[in-house]
């Protein structure tokens, strides 16, 4: 049992799940407290900005608690897809970008989230 409990696997799921639930904490909050800047930055409407934002800060507590996980990871990976297509469709960013930031640290989320999608919250959750 205590085996269990002190498993690597554990241990990386609720690792993961920190490190990916507070970096969409933070940036949904940044686009809920800040959401006539984001809304410029990103070219899209006020209401649109603001409903991204509150899903991105909802997605990252339910990881953080280890709850509602592949849902919010599936939701997470589908802002993560359109973020990455933005980049390469509107702003016709590269890989590694070159004047405004590419889209490597979109890819590296959207792993993560998909690590999460796959395998779950481990046994480290509020449920």
């Amino acid at each position: 049992m205590l085996i269990q409990l002190f498993n690597p696997f554990n241990i990386s799921m609720l690792l993961l799940r920190i490190i990916v639930g507070l970096i969409f904490i933070a940036n949904g909050w940044i686009y809920l407290t800040k959401t006539a800047q984001r809304s410029k930055d990103i070219e899209m409407s006020l209401s649109f900005t603001y409903l991204l934002g509150a899903a991105e800060l909802t997605a990252g507590f339910f990881l953080l608690a280890g709850v509602f996980v592949k849902p919010s990871s599936a939701l997470l990976m589908l802002i993560i897809l359109g973020g990455i297509g933005f980049k390469l469709i509107r702003l016709k960013t590269g890989f590694l970008g070159y004047k405004i930031p590419g889209w490597y640290y979109d890819l590296i989320l959207l792993a993560f989230n998909l690590v999460l999608f796959s395998y779950g919250s481990g046994k480290y959750n509020l449920l």
